[in-house]
């Protein structure tokens, strides 16, 4: 793949999502990758190893939904439903919730076409029915859980690698 030569952002990779491909052919695929710089860009293989759409959102996480959607959820609070054949945003709504970067979200699929969704930010959770309808999806919030003050300690985890191993006695 050639992400965009002129603009380094680009290249710094925060979430690959593959929404089709071949399995009798390898080099057939369509993925959508997100970058750590506000990008979402489509590709398609069987067409060009350029992006052949590109949306300027943030994402720090997303989920195929259905068979022809994705959804994302940036820093924000924003959540997209974004269609994968037109690559455009059919609906947008804003959580209430504090998210920032250390924001997650989950999606289980209940039923059918419908889905609850989870997203988790700074001291609650909320959930989300999503269902859909024969004009899209209807976002429906369920429940919100607030934690007590100092009775989750979020952290924060760096592996350092270094080389040769310290643990290797072969090469130390």
């Amino acid at each position: 793949l050639y992400l965009d030569d002129g603009d380094d952002q680009t290249k710094w990779v925060q979430d690959l999502m593959i929404v089709g491909s071949d399995p009798t052919s390898p080099r057939k695929i369509k993925l959508i990758l997100a970058s750590k710089f506000g990008k979402l860009m489509l590709f398609d293989t069987t067409i060009s190893m350029c992006p052949l759409s590109v949306l300027e959102i943030t994402v720090n996480k997303m989920f195929e939904i259905g068979d022809h959607n994705i959804l994302t959820l940036d820093s924000f609070g924003n959540v997209h439903l974004i269609e994968i054949e037109s690559f455009k945003i059919l609906q947008t709504w804003q959580d209430t919730i504090e998210t920032g970067p250390m924001a997650s979200m989950e999606l289980v699929q209940d039923g059918d076409d419908d889905y609850i969704l989870f997203i988790g930010g700074t001291g609650s959770i909320k959930t989300y029915r999503i269902s859909s309808t024969p004009h899209g999806y209807e976002i429906t919030p369920l429940t919100r859980f607030n934690f007590r003050k100092k009775s989750i300690i979020p952290t924060m985890t760096c592996l350092l690698y270094t080389s040769p191993s310290p643990r290797d006695s072969t090469s130390s």
